[in-house]
């Protein structure tokens, strides 16, 4: 969001960061903030390792939960709590292809 103005919902996506919106700040919805990534250039069957990583930069208040879907399939989730600054690393190996 390039708006910079007061004003919600107060999303945000960066290269290690995320932010989403709660029902606590304007406009009082939950708007939550996905990073996708399209594999391209695949052959019929492509070995892929993902590692994702989550934790909270800032230990305070609540918790915060990452999940990690495949083609809208949901993987793995984990849930962390708010003052956990560690969280945890995740390594998944997957076969992707073209379909």
């Amino acid at each position: 969001d390039l708006n910079t103005a007061a004003a919600g919902p107060w999303t945000f996506l960066s290269q290690e960061g995320t932010h989403p919106n709660g029902t606590n700040s304007a406009p009082n919805e939950e708007h939550w903030t996905i990073r996708r990534w399209t594999a391209s250039g695949l052959g019929d069957v492509t070995p892929v390792r993902v590692v994702w990583h989550t934790r909270k930069a800032n230990p305070n208040n609540d918790g915060v939960t990452g999940s990690l879907h495949l083609n809208g399939v949901e993987l793995d989730t984990r849930t962390i709590a708010g003052n956990d600054a560690t969280g945890f690393i995740r390594t998944y190996y997957l076969n992707l292809n073209n379909d």
